[in-house]
């Protein structure tokens, strides 16, 4: 019984309820929200800024001022609803937000079309401008489905003034296209969900904040992730502990979004094993137990993400080994450190559980160990119990706890916060002074905890809640308001009144006597249990349905004012009438029923519960609809030959299937790819029907078929050609196409052949031939686009042939011919013509000339080694030559240099001996000969000399200089060189004359010369300016000195006229031509550019040359200038020649600009033909075979103006050549199919394999290379790097008999009953006490006639089934005595008469109120059943109704009210003044409840 209170104290607690009750009604009056709909800028100007309104709602399209910043002055809370409306910020100016109190700001849009946008047009700076204006207010602000455009990709979002940001900030389910960031990260909380941010004028950086502080695990709970892409083309999930400065949106959107969730189900321990291991960080995971399973191995359950174990009301078993759950971290490429667990159960009253026996046989909650840097970082787990019994049986040391949580020394130092969330549950200790959870000391460690505990029970002697750090907690921190808290002392039940009161102090007695527990009950409150309805199949008839539990978890009886089931799939039915719900009772007279027709499909809705307080209670009722399964459909289809015409597929469509259900697709045979086209080129191929109409299943039949290779030949050939060289490079694009043995013409206007089937061919040739040297090039064929050519097994492919034939104009090359007089050197010549305009430009003849003549004579100047050369290559082949002609080398004789004075003079009578004579002749030669000539005037003797006769007169005489044989080979060089002198017979004296050099050499510079000296007359004699002076020589006769090169003499002579003297004297002197420096080219090799080339020359001289031929070109060639000397007479090249000079100077190819191919792929065993390269590239060798990996390639690239630019050959190209592999499929063991094996697939394609488990199987496990596969459904799809090996098992398919739990029954084994397909299944089924069976229902079939006793036998299972046993209460009546009223003074006792038979009522018990009446306090005896209350025992009863309550030793039970009541004594004279005190004292309380109702009140205002 519970303990009793002071009256004073029910009293006060009254009338605190009531004021309570009536502050709350005031506030819900008070609190109704306002809406405004607004239609333009001013209107929602002055609702934001208004102090009434709650909700602004856009009407319109709203763009704010265009003259000036909009400015909202917020002094309440807000929400801007864009209701499907664009609201825009015009171009360079703002909307200024002002908060002049702590509230929250929401942008919502609650439009079913979901297309609200914020539009932010250009700005120099942040174009939203927030300030809070006292750093004490708190603002929240949340953004939900309002897509934001900014039209510029820099600047952020959302900004402040000062340093002061949001206190949280939310973005949900929107769009932000533009800014650079979204935020600056200055909140105290950021969260992001279903959030994408993509750039506006891309690709340019953007982030979501740009902050190297904050990581994607501070602004994303743990069922999202953030995608994004770091590199072109490839999107990865980031790493939680990234920051957000690195996840850049560069390549493409960073996407916030939802992980997937994954279900499983697990109805052994090693399906529990693989489901467990199926965890990952990537997705949210659910595991649900099918059946009871018992764990024979410890068991890591790794805590990734969101991960919830539903028990399904099954029983897991750790009697043997523990159950470990390891939060957040399973290796560094795999943790999550906002992970939560749940453990829950969808089964009816927590029949789902959990048992074990203790210390290492229980639930363990930990961590791993993990490097330093994680360490240390925070973590945020969360952990909740939803439903389910969590027992521990052991009474034995450290068996007193259910969970033991973060004990090991791994998890004390890891920075953790752990929020526990115990929604409702049953717990239970079988070691005295136990607990529901064990954690570390708070000294221990670093670890924070919250807990909130709602409905619950542990039950255990001296349990308690939880030790240590959950210990020192207040109840009224762990525990809400709304809940109370029951514990048991020995027999009595106490409600904690002071919630102060710590964790550690509230526990249950010891005392073994009575069962003893902690139990939390809200005050009042309901709960819905989730419903699941039994599959159906299309086209239902019977309808599928269930009741709905609804248990009153509180502390006070609740009415069921209203229930309701929101869309209209399902309906609800039950009484019209409010049914109430007594504390601890579950309600069963509604029920929730699909409606008919619906489509094959889960459906999901929600029930809503609406009690007496118009609180309201939610539960989801859930149901499949199965696709009704075809049986009786056919498909075929015929081969056809390519070119013929098609054949279509022959359908079966059967009873129940129309063409409109589905569509005919085809596939290639081997591959995965299905379409709608029918194929037309030949293969082997399959087709199927592909339903469309989601109500229908059948077994897919896919047939296959063949079209047939075309066996008429087609004849491709490429065609030959030649041409006269020209320099240039030469393709031919030209082909013939033969079918079946005739030529076909070209598509007229194009190079296309169409072939009889309506194929086209186009042919692109490589073969390219330019030089005589090149010989016979193939024509090969580069591309045939050969459309369908896979569809012709008879094709033959033939090259022509490609030549250059040389020109035939010949060419003749001449030495030249060079003539000159002796000298003692060698005469060469080594330049030659070719005949003009026969070299194209570019082409460069050479030869070697070979001869050389020294002494007189005559020898040929030989032409040898002709060739011609471009760019280095030799290419004479491309030219006709004819014999080349010599020239002829001559030297001729030389003039001996012979001088002699002309005159020597004698007196009359006189003699001179030879020396004498030659004395005065002074000559440069001293041995030659003299010999008289003719003269009278004196005789000449060749030994003794000349003798004058003995008158005057003249000789003439002459002096013979002997030739010369230099060489001694009979010719002279020199001749022989004679010159005339006179011997003059005078009267008159000799003089001698002198003075001047003789033999002088002057070089020409255009002015006179003479040879140098003073002249001189002996004893000047003979005045020096009366001497007669003559020059003679080379053109000049004359008495001036001469100034052209040549050989002169000067003589100097005494007149004839003198009368005294006679003498002369001749001086030989020489005029050299001057010597020019040969003109060279400053360079003679130029390299084309497209621009106009001038080839300048060195040591030039315009005054004392010419210059001819080309000074100036553009394009690739060989080039001739042509340098003569203007004076020849004076002038000389150095060396001697005044021969013109011809400069050669060439300008040669380019080399092109091009750009070597990269990132080419191939196949492995294809060849290089199949690597496509771009333009005007080719492969050196297209045939070379190719092998897997990367590899370089030589290739040629040929540009478009082959004259100007090289061909550059050998260019190495990188290839990655894609390996092939074989994907080996098999079974093992049998029992169904798997996609055939392919063999050669192409590396990186993805290739899907299909398994087809036999009829009554599933799939067990499928192994990829020995490694155990997650798979979806019956295919797996494969991505080929390697060798792969598919095997599959299959095992019989699952099924569950689903016992529903039913009081009043036992049912053996009951729950969730695991069987396999066509097993048969033995079921025992019992009424309990106070309760017989009434049929018992097989998916809803009355199967109570196929018992046997009490055993109900399942046979060839091959579905779920549903196994519901109906019973009824047995009620017995009270048929005398029911509802009497018994007075105390005036009755001896109460009887009470019941329909039951007596002998029923052995063991049988009587409770009055509930509570057991002692028998020594009753009478029972037959006649029926009679129960005589005895009167001391009626009589201590207090006065008003009681409650009599008949248990039978059947069960049955009988229950009636009856009252008690006491004889009122009249008073004569009554004692007013009490009846007056009683109404002051009313009034007064009135007084008081009133005013403390109004304070309560006002307090509330103020707030």
């Amino acid at each position: 019984m519970i303990k009793s209170k002071s009256v004073v104290k029910k009293l006060t607690t009254i009338l605190f309820t009531l004021v309570a009750v009536f502050a709350i009604g005031l506030t819900n009056v008070n609190a109704e929200t306002k809406t405004v709909d607004v239609v333009d800028k001013g209107s929602l100007e002055t609702a934001m800024n208004d102090e009434s309104t709650d909700i602004v709602r856009l009407t319109s399209n709203i763009t704010l001022n265009d003259t000036w910043d909009t400015t909202f002055e917020l002094v309440r809370s807000k929400t801007l609803d864009f209701n499907g409306f664009t609201l825009t910020i015009p171009k360079n100016y703002r909307l200024k937000l002002l908060y002049y109190n702590t509230l929250d700001l929401k942008f919502i849009d609650s439009s079913s079309s979901k297309t609200a946008k914020l539009n932010i047009l250009t700005h120099n700076t942040e174009p939203i401008y927030n300030e809070i204006k006292k750093d004490e207010y708190t603002v929240n602000f949340e953004i939900d489905g309002v897509d934001v455009e900014y039209e510029k990709d820099s600047e952020t979002f959302w900004t402040y003034v000062g340093s002061k940001g949001f206190n949280n900030l939310v973005f949900k389910n929107l769009k932000i296209t533009g800014f650079y960031g979204v935020t600056w990260g200055s909140e105290k909380t950021i969260k992001f969900s279903n959030v994408t941010k993509e750039s506006k004028n891309g690709p340019i950086h953007t982030v979501l904040i740009n902050s190297s502080g904050l990581t994607v695990d501070d602004v994303i709970d743990a069922d999202s992730v953030i995608e994004y892409y770091p590199s072109g083309g490839t999107k990865v999930t980031a790493d939680r502990t990234a920051t957000l400065d690195t996840i850049d949106g560069y390549w493409g959107p960073i996407t916030v979004k939802k992980k997937e969730v994954q279900t499983l189900t697990a109805s052994t321990e090693d399906e529990l094993i693989a489901t467990v291991n199926q965890i990952n960080n990537s997705k949210d995971t659910i595991i649900k137990l099918g059946a009871d399973i018992k764990l024979t191995n410890y068991l890591k359950f790794y805590v990734l993400g969101n991960v919830t174990l539903d028990l399904a009301g099954n029983t897991l078993d750790l009697t043997e080994h523990s159950l470990m759950f390891y939060y957040g971290y399973k290796d560094n490429d795999n943790y999550n450190f906002r992970s939560n667990l749940t453990i829950k159960d969808s089964g009816n009253g927590n029949n789902g559980k959990i048992i074990g026996t203790g210390i290492r046989k229980r639930i363990l909650i930990t961590t791993l160990d993990m490097a330093e840097g994680l360490k240390n970082l925070p973590k945020t787990y969360g952990f909740t119990i939803d439903g389910g019994t969590y027992a521990v049986t052991g009474t034995n040391s450290c068996d007193e706890y259910v969970f033991d949580v973060f004990g090991d020394d791994y998890a004390k130092k890891q920075n953790i916060t752990l929020n526990v969330n115990v929604k409702k549950g049953i717990f239970e200790v079988g070691k005295s002074d136990g607990a529901i959870f064990h954690l570390p000391r708070s000294d221990e460690n670093n670890m924070k905890a919250n807990f909130n505990f709602e409905t619950l029970m542990v039950k255990g002697q001296g349990v308690k809640l939880g030790t240590n750090i959950l210990g020192k907690k207040k109840i009224e921190e762990v525990i809400p308001n709304d809940t109370k808290v029951y514990y048991t002392d020995a027999n009595q039940i106490i409600e904690l009144e002071d919630r102060t009161t710590l964790v550690t102090n509230v526990s249950a007695s010891t005392d073994n006597r009575y069962p003893q527990y902690i139990k939390l009950v809200k005050k009042f409150g309901l709960s819905v249990g989730d419903i699941e309805l039994s599959d159906v199949t299309y086209g239902y008839a019977d309808v599928p349905q269930a009741t709905i539990n609804i248990a009153n978890i509180g502390g006070e009886n609740l009415e069921i004012k209203n229930i309701s089931v929101d869309g209209s799939n399902f309906v609800v039915e039950g009484p019209s009438t409010a049914p109430t719900i007594n504390i601890g009772e579950t309600n069963t007279d509604y029920k929730i029923k699909a409606t008919s027709n619906l489509k094959a499909g889960n459906y999901t809705a929600t029930i809503t519960v609406t009690d007496n307080y118009n609180k309201t209670y939610t539960a989801i009722v859930t149901l499949k609809v199965k696709a009704k399964e075809i049986t009786d459909f056919d498909i075929s289809m015929d081969n056809w030959k390519y070119g013929e015409t098609a054949k279509d597929a022959v359908i079966t469509y059967g009873s129940t299937l129309k063409s409109s259900d589905g569509v005919l697709v085809y596939k290639q045979k081997d591959t995965d790819s299905w379409g709608t086209s029918k194929p037309i080129i030949a293969g082997n191929y399959q087709v199927k029907f592909k339903l469309e109409n989601e109500n229908y299943t059948m077994n897919e039949k896919i047939v296959d078929f063949e079209i047939l290779k075309n066996d008429t030949e087609v004849k491709i050939i490429t065609k030959s050609n030649s041409w006269v060289y020209d320099g240039k490079e030469h393709s031919e694009s030209g082909f013939d196409v033969y079918y079946g043995g005739t030529k076909l013409d070209y598509v007229e206007g194009t190079k296309k052949y169409k072939l009889p089937t309506g194929d086209i061919i186009t042919v692109n040739t490589e073969g390219s031939v330019k030089d005589v040297i090149d010989g016979e090039v193939e024509n090969t064929i580069s591309e045939c686009a050969f459309q369908n050519e896979s569809s012709y097994s008879k094709i033959v492919k033939e090259t022509g042939k490609l030549t250059v034939t040389p020109i035939t104009t010949l060419i003749v090359v001449t030495a030249d011919s060079d003539t000159k007089v002796y000298d003692g050197t060698e005469l060469t010549k080594n330049t030659y013509t070719n005949t003009n305009d026969v070299l194209l430009p570019g082409d460069t003849l050479e030869a070697t000339i070979t001869g050389s003549q020294k002494y007189v004579g005559s020898s040929n100047n030989v032409v040898g080694n002709i060739k011609v050369m471009r760019n280095g290559k030799d290419i004479t082949d491309n030219y006709t030559f004819r014999t080349p002609e010599n020239g002829t080398l001559t030297v001729t004789q030389a003039t001996q240099k012979f001088t002699i004075n002309e005159n020597v003079n004698v007196l009359v009578k006189g003699s001179l001996t030879i020396d004498e004579i030659k004395a005065q002749l002074r000559s440069n030669i001293a041995d030659y000969d003299i010999k008289y000539v003719t003269g009278d005037a004196g005789s000449f003797d060749s030994t003794t000399g000349f003798t004058a006769g003995e008158t005057s007169g003249k000789v003439e005489m002459k002096a013979i200089a002997p030739a010369k044989d230099e060489n001694n080979d009979g010719t002279n060089e020199y001749a022989e060189a004679t010159k005339t002198f006179y011997i003059n017979v005078v009267n008159k004296e000799n003089v001698t004359i002198s003075g001047l050099n003789d033999n002088e050499e002057f070089t020409y510079d255009g002015t006179p010369k003479k040879p140098s000296g003073t002249i001189k007359v002996d004893g000047d004699k003979v005045p020096v300016g009366e001497l007669e002076v003559k020059y003679t020589g080379t053109g000049s006769d004359s008495t001036e000195a001469p100034t052209n090169a040549g050989t002169y003499t000067v003589t100097y002579k005494v007149k004839d006229g003198n009368p005294k003297y006679v003498g002369s004297v001749t001086y030989t002197f020489t005029i050299k031509k001057a010597q020019l420096e040969k003109v060279t080219l400053v360079e003679n090799t130029f390299e084309y550019t497209g621009d106009e080339i001038v080839s300048d020359g060195s040591n030039f001289d315009s005054n004392k040359m010419n210059v001819s031929g080309d000074i100036k070109a553009t394009n690739v060639g060989n080039y001739s200038i042509t340098v003569s000397l203007k004076d020849k007479d004076n002038y000389e090249w150095k060396g001697g020649t005044t021969a013109d000079l011809v400069l050669n100077w060439s300008i040669t190819q380019a080399t092109p600009d091009f750009t070597v191919p990269t990132v080419l792929t191939g196949v492995k065993d294809n060849t290089l033909n199949d690597v496509t390269l771009p333009g005007r590239f080719t492969w050196n060798d297209p045939s070379i075979v190719l092998t897997a990996g990367t590899h370089t390639y030589k290739a040629k690239y040929t540009p478009e103006d082959t004259t100007n630019y090289k061909t550059i050959t050998d260019i190495d190209i990188e290839v990655y050549v894609k390996d092939k592999f074989d994907v080996i499929t098999s079974v093992n063991g049998g029992n169904g199919s798997i996609t055939p094996s392919k063999i050669g697939v192409i590396e990186n394609t993805k290739v899907e394999i299909t398994f087809t488990p036999d009829e009554g199987y599933m799939i067990d496990k499928v192994l990829v290379n020995t490694v155990e596969t997650t798979i979806t459904g019956n295919k797996l799809e494969l991505t080929v790097d390697e060798e792969k090996d598919v095997e599959v098992s299959y095992k019989k398919i699952p099924f569950t008999v689903t016992v529903k739990d039913v009081d009043g029954a036992t049912i053996t084994p009951n729950g969730a009953v695991a069987v396999s397909y066509g097993e048969d299944k033995e079921f025992t089924i019992t009424a309990n006490s106070g309760y017989k069976l009434v049929k018992v229902l097989v998916d809803e079939v009355d199967k109570t006639t196929d018992m046997v006793g009490d055993t109900l036998k399942l046979t060839n299972i091959t579905s779920n089934i549903n196994l519901e046993v109906v019973v009824e209460k047995i009620v017995y009546e009270v048929t005398e005595g029911a509802n009497q009223e018994y007075t105390i003074t005036k009755d001896s006792e109460a009887k009470f008469k019941i329909n039951a038979d007596f002998r029923m009522f052995d063991g049988g018990k009587v409770y009055v109120d509930d509570e057991l009446v002692d028998p020594n306090n009753y009478t029972a005896e037959s006649g029926s059943t009679i129960i005589t209350l005895k009167k001391e025992y009626v009589d201590k009863l207090s006065i008003g109704k009681h409650t009599l309550k008949v248990v039978f030793s059947d069960g049955g039970q009988a229950t009636t009210i009856f009252n008690v009541a006491k004889t009122t004594v009249p008073v004569e004279n009554p004692n007013t003044l009490d009846n007056v005190m009683i109404y002051i004292v009313s009034g007064i309380l009135s007084i008081i409840g009133i005013s403390g109702t109004l304070t309560i009140y006002k307090r509330k205002q103020k707030n």
